[in-house]
C-alpha cells in the first residue's frame, strides 16, 4: 500500500519538489514497518492457540501498534512542513528504533515457547 500511497501523496500534496523528504521518509518508513510487523507475527503467535483469535488478534495489536503509529507520524511531521522539507527529528527515530529492537528480542525470547505444542 505504501507504494501507491507515498508517490500518489507526494505528487498531490508535497509541492514541486518531493524529493528532498524522501530519503528521510525512507528511513522512518522502514522502521515503522518492521515495528508492525514484529507486533503483528508476535501477537499472531500469541492468539494462535486460543478460541477467539479473531478478537483476541486486534484487541491485543492495536493497543502495541500505537506507539509506532505515533512516533512514525511525528517524525514524518517536520518532512512535510510548508517551509520544506527539515531534519529529521532523531528523538522519534530512537524511539522507533528502540520500540524494534525491545519487541524483537522479546520475540526471539518467546518464540519458542509460543510454538512447542
Amino acid at each position: 500500500m505504501e507504494i501507491a500511497a507515498i508517490p500518489a501523496f507526494a505528487v498531490l500534496l508535497l509541492g514541486p519538489s518531493p524529493f528532498q523528504a524522501l530519503p528521510g521518509l525512507l528511513a522512518v518508513l522502514v522502521l515503522a514497518d518492521a515495528g508492525i510487523a514484529i507486533i503483528g507475527t508476535l501477537v499472531g503467535a500469541l492468539a494462535i492457540q486460543t478460541r477467539a483469535r479473531d478478537l483476541i488478534v486486534p484487541l491485543i495489536s492495536l493497543p502495541l501498534v500505537l506507539p509506532v503509529v505515533i512516533a512514525a507520524g511525528h517524525a514524518t511531521s517536520p518532512l512535510f512542513a510548508q517551509a520544506g522539507a527539515e531534519a529529521l527529528p532523531a528523538r522519534w527515530l530512537g524511539v522507533l528504533g528502540l520500540y524494534d529492537l525491545v519487541f524483537g528480542l522479546l520475540a526471539l525470547a518467546v518464540f519458542d515457547f509460543l510454538l512447542e505444542d
